[in-house]
C-alpha cells in the first residue's frame, strides 16, 4: 500500500489552538508563530481560547477537533469553519485568517512541509508498510503525533526525521509523543 504525505493547513490551523492556549510546552515549541501571532489576536478571543482549555482541563485543545474534521470526506480541501460546530474555535480560525496567518503559512512554512512530504513519499516508497493511508503533515503539530480516523492516517510535525516517522506509521499501539527532529 503506497502511503501519502501530504500538507495541511486546515489541521496546522486548528494545532493554532494548543499554541494560542497559553501553555508554556506549546509555546517554547512555537516560538516563532507564538511570537508572531500571539500578541496581534484579539484579547476577547484569547481569553475564550482561555476559557476552553480550562472548561476540557486540557490544553491540547486540537485533538477533538482534528478527529472530528479527519472523519470528514474531503476534509484537507474544505473551509474549515463549514466543518466545526464550536463557536469558539470558529471565531479562533477566523481571527487567525483576519490577522494573516494564511499567508504567514503560505510563504514561511508550506515550502517547509511541502518540501518535507516529497521527501517522506520517496523514503515510505521504499518501506513495507500497512494499515496507514495518509500522513498529513503539519508545521504546528509539534510535539504530539495523532493518529486519525482509527488508525488508517496520522498527523505529525514536519520536523520529525524519517526514523521518527517511520516508528510512528508502524506502532499499532500508542506512538510516541515526540521524534527527534532534524
Amino acid at each position: 500500500m503506497k502511503i501519502n504525505a501530504t500538507p495541511s493547513f486546515n489541521l496546522d490551523l486548528l494545532n493554532l489552538l494548543n499554541i494560542m492556549s497559553g501553555d508554556k510546552t506549546y509555546r517554547e515549541h512555537h516560538k516563532d508563530v507564538c511570537g508572531r501571532f500571539y500578541s496581534i489576536l484579539n484579547p476577547t478571543i484569547k481569553e475564550k481560547v482561555k476559557e476552553l482549555a480550562e472548561e476540557q482541563k486540557t490544553t491540547f485543545l486540537s485533538q477533538t477537533p482534528v478527529l472530528h474534521i479527519a472523519s470528514q470526506p474531503d476534509f484537507n480541501y474544505r473551509d474549515l469553519c463549514e466543518m466545526l460546530d464550536n463557536d469558539t474555535i470558529i471565531n479562533f480560525v477566523k481571527e487567525l485568517k483576519r490577522v494573516g496567518m494564511d499567508e504567514y503559512w503560505q510563504y514561511h512554512k508550506y515550502p517547509l512541509v511541502n518540501s518535507r512530504c516529497r521527501a517522506l513519499n520517496e523514503f515510505l516508497s521504499t518501506q513495507a508498510i500497512k494499515g496507514i493511508e495518509n500522513i498529513y503533515i503539519c508545521a504546528f503539530a509539534a510535539p504530539h503525533i495523532t493518529k486519525l480516523n482509527g488508525g488508517q492516517d496520522i498527523m505529525l510535525d514536519y520536523r520529525l526525521t524519517d526514523e521518527a516517522v517511520l516508528k510512528a506509521v508502524t506502532t499499532t499501539h500508542n506512538p510516541p509523543q515526540e521524534g527527534k527532529h532534524e
